[in-house]
Order: C-alpha cells, then sequence, then structure tokens
C-alpha cells in the first residue's frame, strides 16, 4: 500500500475516519498486532493481539489490501485473517494442517479483482480461496522443474496473472 491512497482509522472514542494519502499499515516480527502509520511514521491505530481467537495473531508476517478488505498472513496460527479497513475481524481463512484448505506456515497472501484468495505456503503449493473464503483449488508441487516449488515465499497478483517467488529455486514464477 505504500504510497497509495489507503482508508485509515481513528480511535474508537473518536467519531471520524479519514482518508489518508501515503497511510501504511505494518506488521513487525514480534509483535502480535497491526498498526497504521502516517506519512510520518506516527501510529494512527493499531489491532489485534496475541492469541488464537479471532482477531488475534501469533507471528503476524504479510498482508494484503483489496476493496474494503485487509488480509493478515497469521504464521503462528496456520491462516489468514480478513479484517475491515477499521480492523474489526471478519473471518479466518485456512487451518493448520496440510489438507486442502489448510496451511503448514502461509507465508504470503494477495487477492485478485474479483476478490479471490491466493495463499503462498511452504507445502509447497499456492491455494485459491472465494472471497466467502471457501477452498477453490491448488498448484505446485515440490521439485525444480517449471511449474514446481520449493518453498513459496511470496504471491502477488497483477495484469490476469498469478506470480509467485520461489525461495528455494530461485526465482519468479
Amino acid at each position: 500500500v505504500f504510497g497509495e491512497r489507503v482508508r485509515v482509522w481513528t480511535p474508537a472514542d473518536e467519531r471520524a475516519a479519514v482518508v489518508v494519502p501515503q497511510a501504511y499499515l505494518t506488521l513487525r516480527y514480534g509483535v502480535d498486532f497491526a498498526r497504521v502509520l502516517d506519512a510520518e511514521g506516527k501510529t494512527i491505530n493499531r489491532f489485534g493481539s496475541r492469541g488464537s481467537a479471532q482477531g488475534q495473531f501469533i507471528k503476524p508476517t504479510n498482508l494484503a489490501v483489496a476493496e474494503d478488505r485487509l488480509y493478515v498472513v497469521d504464521e503462528g496460527n496456520s491462516r489468514i485473517g480478513v479484517f475491515t479497513l477499521e480492523g474489526r475481524p471478519l473471518m479466518a481463512i485456512g487451518k493448520r494442517g496440510a489438507g486442502h484448505g489448510a496451511f503448514v506456515i502461509p507465508k504470503s497472501v494477495t487477492v485478485d479483482p474479483v476478490g479471490n484468495v491466493y495463499v503462498a505456503d511452504v507445502r509447497n503449493r499456492i491455494q485459491k480461496f472465494s472471497p466467502q473464503g471457501k477452498f477453490l483449488k491448488q498448484w505446485g508441487r515440490y521439485g525444480g522443474m517449471p511449474g514446481d516449488l520449493a518453498e513459496p515465499s511470496d504471491v502477488s497478483y497483477a495484469d490476469g496473472t498469478i506470480y509467485v517467488a520461489d525461495l528455494v529455486n530461485h526465482r519468479l514464477q
């Protein structure tokens, strides 16, 4: 969201929400909440806390913003937390595991224009979910050939294409 227009919110005791150019949503290792910073780096708001309940995190590491939703990769809980831009939890996508719709360790999330959610999992796969969080499909397997993955570390959507950073294979697919 760096440099884009992002809606940020004020503390609960305030009445107004504002649109601020160049606001930043941040996550830090060792800190189990998300922060919203203004252009000068001052904390405007924060949400989440340490734990496994909805709206809580254990090791949040990546995020994506799409329309009116914020998606937070929660490595410690093996899920994607979905929030309003005001920080209210809406749902969680995924759970700990190796099957369809589950994650060993989710690493990255991106969203396409219709709201489908794509998650890179260290289990050498990308999983696709509906805007409602329903598992749709997955692809990838361990290996070094084209289309194979070895610890995908990032996933991104642009111009109708899903791009995957393939960490161990040192490539972008």
